[in-house]
């Protein structure tokens, strides 16, 4: 686990989890309770196995995509959730009933204490997983955005004046910081339970910005995997 150090910009509320920690996965994970697995995985280098374990839904779904190509990234990311899954629980990937709620959250039933989060931007994907904490996580790759409005609607008027008068290099990567802080913070608290989130800033490489929160006490320990 790689040295944990606060981060003194735009919040000052995270703290940052670095590169060097990323090793390839576990074939057999096992979550412990102090501890978050987090899971960075390169989307376009999915294999067609991974599609086939989708249920019929989630490949309707990913048909309807306007875009050809989101559709296979969507596609990607539910098959590496349910390959992930299923290291964790012993079940086959197309087996894993996972359930969506009506805003979508997803989650498994029954009695299994796991709680977990993905996102995708572009080709890359994260995955959050936790025993029985509710988490969320977030990734942003650098795309084309209004970085003038965002940032007002993120941090406000007088951050995002702060944050304009950065070189537009880090201004870019601060403000992709805040978004995924943003939606990372947002995702843990839809499990409704009550607490203030604690967030932790992931070092993704490429130019991208990630982030994970989570309730229940401090930031835990967080083991960092690539899957391969």
């Amino acid at each position: 686990m790689p040295p944990v150090a606060p981060v003194r910009r735009f919040p000052d509320v995270a703290q940052a989890a670095q590169t060097a920690g990323w090793r390839p996965g576990p074939a057999s994970p096992a979550l412990q309770a102090d501890s978050v697995d987090v899971w960075r995985a390169d989307l376009a280098g999915a294999g067609d196995e991974l599609a086939a374990s989708l249920s019929e839904q989630e490949r309707s779904r990913a048909a309807g995509f306007p875009s050809p190509a989101a559709g296979r990234l969507w596609a990607a990311s539910r098959g590496i959730l349910r390959e992930l899954l299923a290291r964790y629980t012993a079940e086959r990937p197309q087996d894993v009933p996972l359930h969506a709620d009506q805003s979508g959250r997803l989650s498994l039933p029954g009695p299994v204490q796991l709680s977990f989060s993905l996102s995708h931007s572009g080709q890359l994907a994260l995955y959050a997983f936790a025993s029985a904490v509710p988490v969320g996580v977030d990734v942003e790759t650098a795309r084309s955005i209004n970085e003038t409005a965002l940032a007002r609607r993120l941090l406000g008027a007088a951050q995002a004046q702060a944050l304009s008068r950065l070189p537009a290099a880090e201004r870019r990567r601060e403000l992709l910081r805040a978004w995924t802080r943003r939606e990372a913070r947002l995702k843990c608290m839809q499990a409704g339970e009550a607490g203030e989130p604690w967030l932790i800033d992931l070092d993704v490489g490429g130019g991208a910005a990630g982030a994970l929160a989570g309730l229940g006490g401090g930031p835990p320990a967080v083991r960092l995997w690539d899957l391969a």
